[in-house]
């Protein structure tokens, strides 16, 4: 059924041969059955033999049973004689009625077999089961499509059906002598006959039927079918009579004619062999030298490699005139990218084949892998950045949040404004057409919550957090404290958006005066740097600072203008009520007393700041720990006061 149905919708895989018939004469025979079976497999796989037979089971299985109800039902009619004229079309007419209903039940299913079979041709596979193929058909053509071709079907079934019973009955009342003593072996030939001569006449019906079924299955990779999508069965029918199966110019040719076109045909399905054969050997060919390239890049690829930086690229045009029988560069002929590497033992090579990197990943200053004898770029390294700058990473996030400060909500507002709302909100930014803050310098007294506001700010956004700190960037060595700076940076860059907290800025960051010491000018080529990354010829805006300080008037005025550290926060000594709201967020995890008056703690700790603060709650807990008790009253706080009052010195001036 298979290859039938490959025939009938214009595929026929495999080209007809010139043979004899039975008569002697030359003719055109299409191969055997075990040579389409052989192509099938070759094509398809041994699966393929048997695409479609689920649902073809299906509608085997369900038409028998519907066949033998309807037949039950109608039952039997005695009224005629049998063999009489009368027998045979009451009981034909029965037949013909059982065989529709299991036709039309078992249509659906006889469509799934014909486009399981017909698909590969168009090298698809939207078919591939009973209830895919169900969903599939209804989602392409609705409920109609799994009844394409049911007419023409049924047409053809009832033909068959009636000429084969009527020729059957004629031939065995009127030919056949009764009295002959094998009668009922001439009766069951002469009932194959009649059948096989009724499916050649309504055998365009099955044809019709099959190609509407089929419809537009296999057409999606431009192969046969070539089948249009019929609106109906008459459409389809008038289609297939318009089109001749031999064409007209060979109709008109005689045998020699034929058989010298034919010779043709074979000479030029020959050299298309041959070149096929051509093509086959050089991909095969191709393919090795593939698979001998592959090895020895394998090969060459072998840790460890020769670190190297890229000095230059160049573009390299060879020399478009050469005299005759001059010697020829390879070298100096390539063409395309070259490049110019320093290795890591101070050698400088000039590369005319850059390696297995492509050249436009490549640029200046890139760290690459190069093999030890050939110096060919195996492969790109990550950006090497020291050690110290690494470190400087915040990997755990502190877990310190805006609600554990007190007393500094303007604070707050201000930094998240310039810091976070930038990297979480862009687009706020960008509809008003202003450039958000790139900088925000946080100064003010000593334990006044500098630190740990931006601690906060690391803990709440999600950026990369870098920490440096001052008197770490002032190094010993000539340029030391520059390229920390630029690798922080960069760091900071690479891992964007990110934060890079400097905290302790006036270490590098003072006024620049005149000085014959080495290390003051060290630690203002530090500071240099650092104006040269904050407001440089390439700006970032994916990379904020936030810099801390408690001795603003120190600060070079370079730093403190615009386009640097845009934004100043003062934090001021805090006030009564932010001393009492402090020292309630300090004690939140203590066992405390209700009568605790934090409003009057507050009022005796003028002059206290946060830090301070913080001292009284922990000395107060030391004094309850000291006396045995479970629980802080007013009391514990009163002495916790003294104690931090008697710590202080002096009543100290800072610089605000």
């Amino acid at each position: 059924m298979y290859i039938k149905v490959l025939v009938q919708v214009g595929h026929e895989p495999l080209p007809p041969t010139l043979g004899r018939n039975l008569f002697g004469r030359q003719v055109y025979q299409l191969p055997g059955l075990f040579a389409y079976a052989k192509h099938i497999i070759k094509i398809d796989g041994k699966s393929g033999l048997f695409k479609g037979l689920t649902p073809r089971l299906c509608a085997g299985t369900i038409g028998t049973i519907v066949h033998s109800k309807v037949l039950q039902v109608l039952g039997s009619s005695q009224k005629a004689e049998d063999g009489s004229l009368q027998h045979v079309v009451n009981e034909t007419t029965k037949e013909m009625i059982a065989r529709s209903c299991a036709t039309i039940v078992t249509h659906p299913f006889h469509v799934i077999t014909l486009r399981c079979m017909v698909q590969f041709i168009g090298r698809e596979a939207k078919y591939s089961g009973v209830f895919d193929s169900i969903v599939t058909i209804y989602r392409e053509e609705g409920i109609l499509g799994f009844f394409a071709g049911l007419i023409p079907r049924l047409l053809g079934d009832v033909l068959s059906l009636w000429i084969c019973n009527m020729l059957a009955h004629f031939i065995n009342t009127y030919a056949i002598d009764d009295s002959t003593s094998h009668t009922g072996e001439i009766k069951n030939c002469s009932q194959a006959v009649t059948g096989f001569f009724a499916s050649m006449l309504t055998y365009p019906f099955v044809l019709v039927s099959n190609l509407m079924a089929v419809n537009n299955c296999g057409l999606a990779g431009g192969l046969p079918p070539y089948a249009a999508v019929y609106p109906n069965w008459l459409h389809c029918w008038s289609h297939l009579s318009r089109e001749d199966g031999i064409g007209e110019e060979v109709l008109k040719m005689s045998t020699e004619e034929i058989v010298q076109r034919t010779r043709l045909l074979d000479s030029e399905i020959k050299i298309m062999k041959s070149e096929v054969l051509r093509v086959t050997h050089e991909l095969q060919a191709m393919k090795d030298k593939i698979k001998e390239n592959t090895e020895k890049i394998k090969v060459n690829k072998t840790l460890p490699y020769l670190v190297s930086n890229v000095i230059e690229l160049l573009d390299v045009d060879p020399n478009d005139q050469e005299e005759d029988g001059a010697n020829i560069d390879l070298d100096s002929q390539r063409k395309g990218k070259c490049a110019v590497i320093k290795t890591s033992t101070r050698q400088t090579y000039f590369l005319p084949v850059i390696g297995l990197v492509d050249a436009e990943k490549l640029k200046p200053g890139d760290l690459v892998g190069v093999n030890k004898d050939s110096y060919l770029i195996l492969e790109t390294l990550p950006t090497e950045y020291d050690s110290r700058v690494k470190a400087m990473e915040v990997d755990e996030r502190p877990t310190e949040q805006y609600s554990d400060i007190g007393g500094l909500d303007k604070q707050i507002q201000e930094l998240v404004e310039a810091i976070v709302l930038p990297m979480n909100h862009k687009e706020k930014f960008e509809n008003l057409g202003i450039q958000p803050p790139k900088g925000v310098l946080m100064y003010g007294p000593p334990g006044t919550g500098k630190t740990l506001l931006a601690r906060a700010c690391a803990a709440q956004t999600k950026a990369t957090f870098l920490k440096l700190a001052g008197p770490q960037l002032v190094q010993m060595f000539i340029g030391d404290g520059a390229k920390l700076v630029r690798d922080a940076f960069a760091l900071a860059k690479e891992k964007a958006p990110s934060i890079i907290f400097i905290d302790e800025l006036d270490a590098i960051g003072t006024k620049r005066f005149d000085s014959e010491k080495a290390g003051d000018r060290e630690v203002q080529r530090t500071m240099l740097e650092l104006l040269n990354q904050l407001d440089g010829f390439q700006p970032n805006m994916q990379v904020k600072v936030i810099a801390a300080t408690n001795r603003v008037d120190i600060l070079d005025p370079a730093l403190l203008r615009s386009g640097r550290l845009d934004r100043k926060i003062e934090f001021p000594m805090p006030n009564e009520e932010a001393r009492a709201r402090i020292m309630q967020i300090h004690s939140r995890k203590m066992n405390v007393c209700p009568d605790v008056n934090y409003e009057e703690l507050a009022r005796c700790t003028d002059d206290f700041n946060g830090a301070q603060c913080k001292a009284v709650c922990v000395e107060a807990g030391m004094i309850a720990l000291r006396r045995g008790a479970t629980e802080l009253n007013h009391e514990d706080y009163m002495e916790g006061i003294l104690e931090v009052q008697a710590k202080k010195k002096a009543n100290l001036q800072y610089y605000a």
